[in-house]
């Protein structure tokens, strides 16, 4: 049986915490290096982008998990 979508999202896209704050950035900026962002940008990434990572990440594997198990999103 295939693996639900999000399930691959969450295993490959680095969340973000403030209680690990130096390492959850480090990995953040090595997906950004992996697909080849701009090194001026990605070093210049804040606590405040990495906030705004965790939550886009964790608004789409919501979406991603509904949409999966037909929870009406209305």
């Amino acid at each position: 049986m295939k693996s639900p979508v999000h399930i691959g999202i969450i295993d490959k896209i680095p969340g973000y915490s403030q209680a690990t704050p130096k390492r959850d950035k480090r990995k953040i900026k090595e997906i950004m290096y992996e697909y080849e962002y701009d090194d001026d940008y990605i070093k210049s990434i804040s606590d405040d982008f990495c906030q705004g990572w965790d939550t886009a990440k964790n608004i789409i594997i919501k979406m991603l998990s509904d949409r999966y198990w037909g929870v009406d999103q209305r």
